[in-house]
C-alpha cells in the first residue's frame, strides 16, 4: 500500500509489485545510461524506415493470427511514433471480430491518442466514440490527459465530462490532471480536481501530497487539506502526507501529522506505517507504542474489509518487533480468513527466525490452506535452510504430507541458495526428485529462483548452467533474466547465443524482442541492426524490430536523470 525508499530487502518485498517486461528493462538500464533524445539516436536507425520495413515483412505473412497480431503491434508503435496514416493502414489489416476486436480497439485507442498529441481533438474524440464502453473510457481519459499536458486544463476537464462517473479510467485521469495542476502552481485547483476521484479512490490526493512534500510545501498542502469538506477524504489526504514525510525520512514530522488524524482506518494505517519504519530502524519500543495507536484507530473502523486489512498488518509489525504474543492476539481480531492467513504466515516466519521452530509450526497449523497460499511451512523451511539448518529443515519436510501442493523441498533448496550454498541446493534438488508428488513446475521454479540469484550476484555463466536444468516449457523467464543481464554488460552476442537454444518461433521472437528493446534503449542501434539483418524469419524479424523501435521511443521519452 505504501512505498518507502531505503528499505531493507524484507521491507522491499512487503511492497513489491510485478511489472511488465518493458518497465523491467527500463529499470534494469535506467541507472547506467543518461537521458536520450530522439535526435541523439544514431542516424542509421531511421524509425520511419524501420517501420516501413516491418510493414513489408508483415505483408509477406500468411493471413492468420500471427499476421493480425503483428499488424496490431506494428500499428501501435506507428501511432506512438506519430505516423498516424501508417497506423490507420495497419488497422485495415486486422479483420473484424479477431480476438473479439481486442487488437483493433487497442490500435484505435493509440491512434486516437496520437491525434490528441497533434491537437486534432475532433478526430481523436470521433475515434474514441467508436469504441466499446470500457475502451472508450480509458481513451477519453488519455485524450484529456494529453490536453492537460499541453496546458489546456479547462478543455481537459470538459473532455472528462464525457466519461461516466465512478470508473477507474475517470479516477486515474482526474488524479493525473490534478497533479499537473498542482505542479504548475494551482495547488487548490489540483486538489479539487483530484478529489473528484475520491469516491472511487480514497487515496486520490497521495500523488499531489508526495510531490508537494518533496518540494517543501508541507504548510501549503496541510492548509489546503483543512479546506476539504468530506471528513473521510481529509483523513486519507493526511495519511498521504504522512507517507510522503516517511518517504522524505521526516519521521518526527510524520508523527505530528498522524496525531491530527481522527481514529479510523486512515489513522490506523498512518501509525502502522510509522511503526514499521521505526521497527526496521531498531526503535522497537517507539514502534510498539505507535502500533498501540494503530490498534486504537483500527477499532474505530466500521468497514470489515478495511479493518481486517490493517489488523493483519499490525499483527505482522508486532511479530517483527518480537512481540509474538500480542501479534497472535491481534490476529484473533481479524475477521476475514484470507487476511488472518497473511498474518499467521508471517508471524510463523518471525518465530522461526527467532529459533522458535516448534511454536512456528504450531502457528502454521492454524493456517487455512484452502483460502490462500503458499502456506507458512514454505517460509519456515526456507528460513531454516537460509540460516544453515538444512538437516532440521529436511527432517520437518520429511514429516509433512507428501501430497502437498507447495513443495517443501523446493523451499529448502531456495533457502540454501540464498545462503550462498548453490552446490548444496542443487544436490538436494537432485536427491529429492522422487519424494512425494513434486510437480515439474515447482522444481522449475526452484531452479529459476536459484538462477536469478546468480544473475543478481553477477555469476552469469553459472546462471546459464542452472537455467539449462529447467524443463523447456518453464525456461523462458529464466532465459530472459540472464540474457538481459548480458545485454546490460554489453555482451549481446552471448545473450543471443543463449536465446538461440529456444525451441519455438513465438518464444524465440519474444525473447529476441526483449534483447533488441534493451539494446536500443541503451542507444546501441547499430548493434541492433547488425544482428537483426541475419534473421531469416519475417515473423521473428518483425517482432524484434518492433521491440527495437519501442526501446528507442521509450528512451527518448524518459525524464532526464538528476
Amino acid at each position: 500500500m505504501m512505498k518507502i525508499g531505503n528499505m531493507n530487502k524484507e521491507g522491499q518485498e512487503r511492497y513489491a509489485k510485478v511489472v511488465y517486461w518493458p518497465c523491467l528493462v527500463c529499470l534494469l538500464f535506467f541507472s547506467t545510461t543518461g537521458h536520450v533524445l530522439a535526435s541523439d539516436i544514431n542516424e542509421s536507425f531511421d524509425v520511419q524506415v524501420i517501420l516501413k520495413q516491418v510493414a513489408g515483412l508483415v505483408s509477406t505473412l500468411k493471413d492468420g493470427p500471427d499476421k493480425y497480431v503483428l499488424s496490431g503491434e506494428l500499428g501501435v508503435v506507428q501511432a506512438k511514433a506519430g505516423h498516424i496514416g501508417d497506423a490507420s493502414r495497419s488497422l485495415v489489416g486486422i479483420p473484424d471480430g479477431f480476438q473479439n476486436d481486442y487488437q483493433k480497439n487497442r490500435l484505435k485507442k493509440e491512434i486516437s491518442l496520437a491525434q490528441a498529441r497533434t491537437d486534432k481533438m475532433a478526430e481523436a474524440l470521433n475515434i474514441a466514440a467508436s469504441l466499446s464502453s470500457l475502451e472508450r473510457e480509458f481513451t477519453l481519459g488519455g485524450i484529456a490527459l494529453e490536453k492537460a499536458k499541453s496546458g489546456d486544463v479547462p478543455e481537459a476537464l470538459l473532455i472528462l465530462q464525457r466519461m461516466r462517473m465512478g470508473t477507474n479510467a475517470k479516477a486515474d485521469a482526474l488524479k493525473a490532471i490534478g497533479e499537473i495542476q498542482a505542479k504548475r502552481g494551482d495547488l487548490r485547483g489540483g486538489i479539487q480536481t483530484a478529489l473528484q476521484a475520491a469516491d472511487n479512490d480514497p487515496q486520490a490526493l497521495w500523488g499531489i501530497a508526495k510531490k508537494q512534500i518533496k518540494l517543501g510545501h508541507l504548510k501549503e498542502m496541510l492548509a489546503e487539506i483543512r479546506r476539504i469538506p468530506p471528513e473521510l477524504s481529509r483523513q486519507y489526504a493526511l495519511w498521504g502526507v504522512v507517507l510522503a514525510q516517511i518517504d522524505s525520512k521526516d519521521i518526527p514530522g510524520a508523527i505530528e501529522v498522524a496525531k491530527t488524524i481522527p481514529d479510523g482506518h486512515a489513522s490506523a494505517n498512518a501509525w502502522e506505517d510509522i511503526a514499521f519504519v521505526q521497527i526496521e530502524a531498531g526503535s522497537i519500543q517507539e514502534g510498539l507504542a505507535n502500533l498501540k495507536r494503530a490498534l486504537g484507530g483500527a477499532s474505530a473502523s466500521q468497514n470489515s474489509l478495511a479493518k481486517s486489512d490493517i489488523l493483519w498488518r499490525i499483527a505482522v509489525c508486532q511479530a517483527k518487533a518480537g512481540d509474538v504474543a500480542s501479534a497472535l492476539q491481534t490476529t484473533e481480531l481479524v475477521e476475514i480468513v484470507a487476511h488472518k492467513n497473511y498474518a499467521l504466515r508471517e508471524i510463523a516466519v518471525y518465530q522461526a527466525k527467532a529459533g522458535d521452530v516448534k511454536e512456528a509450526l504450531q502457528t502454521a497449523s492454524r493456517f487455512n490452506a484452502e483460502i490462500s497460499g503458499p502456506p507458512p511451512y514454505v517460509f519456515i523451511l526456507q528460513d531454516l535452510a537460509r540460516s544453515g539448518k538444512v538437516n532440521q529443515a529436511l527432517q520437518i519436510a520429511d514429516s509433512l504430507d507428501s501430497e502437498l501442493e507447495y513443495s517443501p523441498y523446493e523451499a529448502i533448496a531456495v533457502g540454501q541458495a540464498e545462503s550462498g550454498d548453490i552446490a548444496g541446493a542443487l544436490r538436494n534438488l537432485d536427491a529429492i526428485k522422487g519424494k512425494g508428488e513434486m510437480a515439474p513446475y515447482n522444481r522449475a521454479m526452484a531452479f529459476e529462483k536459484i538462477s536469478y540469484m546468480q544473475v543478481q550476484n553477477g555469476h552469469l555463466e553459472e546462471a546459464v548452467r542452472i537455467v539449462s536444468m529447467i524443463d523447456e516449457p518453464h525456461r523462458a523467464r529464466a532465459l530472459r533474466d540472464v540474457s538481459l543481464a548480458y545485454v546490460k554488460e554489453g555482451k549481446v552476442d552471448r545473450a543471443l547465443e543463449i536465446v538461440s537454444s529456444i525451441k519455438g518461433e513465438q518464444a524465440l521472437a519474444d525473447l529476441s524482442q526483449k534483447i533488441a528493446y534493451a539494446q536500443a534503449f541503451q542507444g546501441d542501434t547499430q548493434g541492433v541492426m547488425k544482428w537483426t539483418q541475419k534473421i531469416a524469419s519475417p515473423f521473428v524479424k518483425s517482432t524484434v524490430l518492433l521491440g527495437a523501435v519501442q526501446g528507442i521511443l521509450d528512451a527518448s521519452n524518459r525524464p532526464i536523470l538528476q
